[in-house]
């Protein structure tokens, strides 16, 4: 689904008129009505609006991502992440196989691949 699919759908969903979100965004409702008809393209000011109205994720918006919102993750969780992240390729790979073999197959068991095609067994 691209931008302008994703703005149509999400001003029915949310029960606004063209006129009324043209209005809340400060642009013309022909503006707006070129965002939903793939016409014209929203500055990044006027995306970051439509997200914070929608409460969602600019990603979203663009196509990026199908998840509305980044997950929440604890503190502990942020740390073991910014970890993860600072080590090499190949220590990283270690980390997914000392994972898989303390844990099995489970822990990854939702991971059905990235949009980049990654798949779980590319992890391992």
């Amino acid at each position: 689904m691209n931008l302008a699919e994703r703005l149509r759908l999400l001003r029915t969903h949310f029960g606004y008129s063209q006129a009324a979100l043209a209005e809340k965004l400060s642009v013309s409702r022909m503006a707006y009505t070129q965002y939903e008809s793939g016409r014209r393209e929203p500055s990044l000011a006027t995306l970051i609006i439509l997200a914070e109205t929608y409460q969602i994720s600019v990603d979203f918006l663009l196509g990026i991502s199908d998840l509305t919102r980044l997950p929440t993750l604890s503190a502990q969780e942020k740390i073991l992440l910014s970890q993860l992240d600072r080590l090499a390729d190949e220590r990283r790979q270690q980390v997914f196989h000392t994972l898989k073999s303390k844990l099995g197959e489970q822990i990854l068991s939702d991971y059905s691949g990235q949009a980049d095609g990654t798949t779980t067994e590319d992890l391992f």
